[in-house]
């Protein structure tokens, strides 16, 4: 293959030891001679990685260059961070402690498999959405915002844990959110007609894609290549209330729920300081600002992925 591969890989997530990182370059170099391997040390690095590259080869055909991110969700937002508008393909190898979008795309977790599906896929254009805070800090998210209970619980996971126990870390932090007091915040949701609706709730998720801490599905309407994001809002904010959101979502009752919002939006402004994490990494507390930013990220996709 005649391509520059960047190879990006986050030796700190969970499952993305060094050994896993040196299979995967090896049978990214077995396919492209001209491949390159960038390890992150700190947060944010891969995000600096990829704008260097992006920067590097802004007059080069897009098709000639490829960016591999190695790791968890938190990984590849950062790539995707780096790489917007750039037209250079970002494609994915899941290592961390969990990759909601490689199941939510059909990536192998094998890491040899996931390598021939970054190398030999097809590109979709995706539409990303963009989130400001209140002090001007904006990223975005390819998966999805969680407000009010998911925001608290990703602040208050423990990081030791998390080396140690990965996915355990997230769910004794949600326990622990789930008995303290919900903060409830407003929410303004503008659909594509222009129609507003004012809603106050305890927790609120806009989402890029369906699959939701794993498996499950929050928003099951959601379309990563398509303009605008779902939300499921849930209107109270007592501590019953939070545990029967997350029971819902856990065994796919939640919609049925009289006391939730569930709709398409192109535009969300949070009102009140809520927590606020995206692709599973904590951004802060609100107010906040939402807007869907159409075929922003080209995306590496296996043959079997459906629209």
């Amino acid at each position: 293959m005649k391509k520059k591969v960047y190879l990006i890989a986050n030796p700190a997530a969970g499952g993305s030891n060094i050994k896993n990182i040196n299979t995967a370059f090896k049978t990214v170099r077995a396919e492209c001679a001209d491949a390159e391997l960038l390890l992150s040390q700190k947060p944010h690095d891969a995000e600096q990685f990829a704008a260097q590259i992006a920067a590097l080869h802004k007059s080069s055909p897009a098709e000639d260059i490829m960016v591999i991110a190695a790791g968890g969700d938190g990984t590849y937002n950062e790539a995707a961070n780096g790489l917007i508008h750039s037209g250079i393909p970002l494609a994915i190898l899941p290592m961390g402690t969990t990759s909601v979008l490689a199941l939510e795309l059909g990536i192998p977790f094998d890491i040899k498999a996931a390598v021939k599906t970054a190398l030999n896929g097809f590109q979709v254009k995706i539409s990303p959405a963009k989130i400001t805070l209140s002090n001007s800090i904006s990223r975005h998210f390819i998966l999805m915002a969680g407000i009010g209970y998911d925001g608290k619980t990703v602040c208050n996971v423990n990081t030791t844990l998390k080396k140690i126990s990965g996915k355990a870390a997230y769910i004794i932090s949600g326990i622990s959110t789930l008995i303290s007091k919900q903060d409830e915040f407003g929410a303004v949701l503008t659909d594509v007609d222009g129609n507003v609706r004012s809603i106050k709730c305890g927790a609120l998720i806009a989402s890029k894609v369906s699959c939701y801490a794993g498996r499950f599905s929050a928003t099951p309407d959601s379309d990563i290549t398509k303009h605008g994001v779902y939300v499921f809002a849930g209107l109270g904010s007592g501590r019953i209330d939070a545990a029967r959101y997350v029971f819902g979502i856990a065994t796919g009752t939640h919609l049925k729920y009289k006391d939730i919002e569930y709709t398409a939006a192109q535009k969300i402004e949070i009102s009140g300081m809520p927590h606020i994490q995206i692709d599973g990494d904590y951004l802060g507390r609100g107010p906040a600002v939402i807007e869907s930013v159409a075929d922003a990220l080209s995306l590496v996709v296996p043959g079997s992925f459906k629209k």
